[in-house]
């Protein structure tokens, strides 16, 4: 084995792979102890720094699930308010369910400050610019998205031989068309991918186990790159606690799979887990059913919520 002077070894990418180094162990012990509530909105000492650091203009923060991204814009956003007394501060995400549980941590986190509370506000984006709109100009006549596919399939009708389905070209219209308002095919064309500037990337997966983040890394590679042409290094990133690893099953029907699900729901029942403790994910509002189908057939009493949680997935709980 060759030692290079100077050099770390654990700095390494494959020594990453294998070891996880852990800092301020207390701390992160008491967190794994803590209630619920507390545990949600619990800050590591990574994220503190990024939270708390002066920055000369807008940075962008990215990471795997679980590790702390809306956690450091809630913290963020009451540090903003906590050091400029005199002004009001927005957090917007996409979507609405999504700023509704961040209002009710933003309680958690500054229930012994009211008056803070009173100069910070949670809103999905879309909802900010309607409120802008309406108070300008008037109530807003938005197209469904429903007639926005209509136009469009009838569109693509009248192009020969067009190669393009439907599901793209909706995409397309939302993400970049809509998005940047385009207006001719020269400008579609040529629309830019800016930059963001500034990035800081979050590297400790305190939320998720090292099992399941090491099954869910393998569903991307280890360089994303975004619609602004950043790119994002998943490697490097450590996972603090061990779990069980997930099961992977596959069916050639959908009745299998129900029978699957149906028999694991009432296995977990008889082990006492309560029915609030079990979430069943789909993976868009149109296999909401089948998730429907496996939770009548288990017999254990359940919540819907049909409401896509950031444009990718809908949960049944």
């Amino acid at each position: 084995m060759n030692v290079v002077r100077g050099i770390d070894p654990f700095d390494h990418p494959d020594a990453q792979r294998r070891f996880r180094i852990m800092t301020d162990a207390d701390e992160l012990a008491r967190a794994l102890d803590y209630p619920w509530d507390k545990w949600t909105v619990f800050l590591h000492p990574a994220q503190r720094q990024i939270v708390e650091k002066d920055y000369n203009g807008p940075v962008r923060v990215s990471g795997t699930a679980g590790t702390g991204k809306t956690i450091v814009a809630l913290h963020r956003a009451v540090h903003l308010a906590r050091n400029h007394p005199d002004a009001r501060v927005l957090l917007t995400t996409f979507s609405e369910m999504l700023a509704n549980a961040l209002r009710a941590k933003l309680r958690r986190l500054t229930s012994n400050e009211p008056r803070l509370t009173e100069r910070l506000e949670v809103h999905a984006i879309d909802s900010v610019g309607k409120r802008l709109y309406e108070t300008q100009l008037g109530r807003a006549k938005i197209a469904s998205r429903g007639h926005i596919q209509q136009l469009l399939n009838e569109a693509s009708g009248r192009v020969p031989e067009c190669k393009f389905s439907a599901r793209f070209l909706l995409g397309e219209w939302e993400d970049v068309v809509d998005d940047w308002q385009l207006k001719s095919w020269e400008a579609y064309r040529d629309v830019k991918r800016l930059g963001r500037g500034r990035s800081q990337t979050l590297r400790i997966n305190y939320r998720t186990s090292h099992q399941i983040r090491m099954q869910a890394d393998r569903l991307l590679g280890q360089e994303v790159l975004d619609v602004d042409g950043n790119v994002d290094d998943r490697r490097g990133t450590v996972s603090v606690f061990n779990g069980p690893s997930p099961d992977i099953w596959v069916f050639d029907t959908i009745e299998e799979e129900a029978g699957a699900v149906e028999a694991w729901l009432k296995d977990r029942n008889s082990e006492g887990i309560a029915p609030h403790e079990i979430g069943i994910f789909v993976r868009s509002t149109a296999q909401i059913e089948r998730a429907k189908s496996a939770a009548h057939q288990s017999g254990i009493t359940f919540n819907l919520f049909p409401a896509i949680i950031n444009k990718y997935y809908s949960t049944l709980i």
